[in-house]
């Protein structure tokens, strides 16, 4: 966690407890998900420079009826969003971008508004890790 100011508050170890799917199927999934940025409907969540891969969706909200049966709103509204892992040789990190109530007259799919917003994100993780990388690096020079 970062303070305001930008320094490292505090870390988080992971602890391994068990392997969910085979390697095989990390990697297919993957890979999968890279293609989808790279070139599928998450394109607005890339970062140049970084291997990021994701899934978009859209969903659409059922609608609202009054006490009588009728719709209180009849443009049809979705939800948009964007789960998204980095790097995707070793993911480390993990951005879900969800945005709900989104009319259809507006910017309303996954891929289009979910994953633009989630590129600003993994731009601020890119940024984060390597100041992480680089505050490393330098306690290990310091203590040499």
């Amino acid at each position: 966690m970062l303070g305001g100011d930008g320094s490292v508050k505090s870390t988080n170890e992971t602890e391994v407890v068990r392997q969910v799917i085979s390697e095989d199927t990390s990697a297919y999934m993957r890979g999968a998900m890279e293609q989808v940025v790279a070139n599928g409907t998450g394109k607005n969540a890339y970062v140049p420079g970084y291997r990021v891969g994701g899934k978009t969706a859209t969903s659409e909200i059922q609608p609202e009826y009054d006490s009588d049966g009728k719709v209180l709103d009849t443009e049809d509204r979705y939800t948009a969003s964007f789960i998204g892992v980095a790097p995707m040789d070793d993911p480390q990190i993990a951005v879900l971008v969800a945005i709900n109530d989104l009319p259809e007259s507006a910017t309303h799919t996954g891929g289009t508004i979910a994953a633009r917003l989630s590129a600003a994100s993994w731009r601020m993780c890119c940024r984060i890790s390597a100041l992480r990388r680089s505050m490393t690096t330098a306690r290990a020079t310091a203590a040499s």
